[in-house]
């Protein structure tokens, strides 16, 4: 099965580094399980979902 990604390379690793980031100044989703975060992730990078995974902290 082949899912084309609709995000850009910049897109993908601004949020990767936000990730990063809080994980190391504590997680600002503590109610998210880790399962829920890569669903969202991957239907954000599908096109699937508008909003980014980490848009809401910006």
């Amino acid at each position: 099965m082949f899912t084309e990604v609709t995000r850009s390379s910049s897109e993908i690793s601004e949020t990767i580094h936000r990730a990063y980031d809080y994980i190391n100044q504590g997680s600002k989703f503590p109610g998210m399980s880790y399962e829920e975060g890569i669903i969202s992730m991957w239907e954000w990078l599908t096109g699937n979902q508008k909003e980014g995974p980490m848009d809401e902290l910006k």
